[in-house]
């Protein structure tokens, strides 16, 4: 598989590798712009991707254009807790 920069999605994930995008369900928000639930978020926050927010995973993730699952974000979830308590 070629990797194109322009793939990378503004989820994180890259579309290249994405079911959604494989079955047309997604277009690629870097080249569908308005049309990804994260782009528009994800450039107000001046950020490259999902996975640079403090907010990951917020309730987009786990809406009907879901590109994560559920457990994975559940899972990440857990994660961040665990050390944001190790921090303090």
């Amino acid at each position: 598989m070629e990797f194109k920069k322009e793939l990378i999605g503004k989820c994180g994930i890259y579309c290249g590798a994405c079911k959604l995008y494989i079955l047309k369900k997604c277009g690629g928000c870097s080249i569908a712009g308005a049309k990804c639930p994260y782009f528009k978020c994800v450039n107000n926050k001046r950020i490259t991707s999902c996975g640079e927010c403090e907010e990951f995973p917020c309730q987009t993730h786990y809406g009907s254009m879901a590109v994560y699952a559920t457990k994975f974000l559940d899972w990440r979830k857990g994660e961040i807790e665990k050390q944001t308590h190790k921090a303090n």
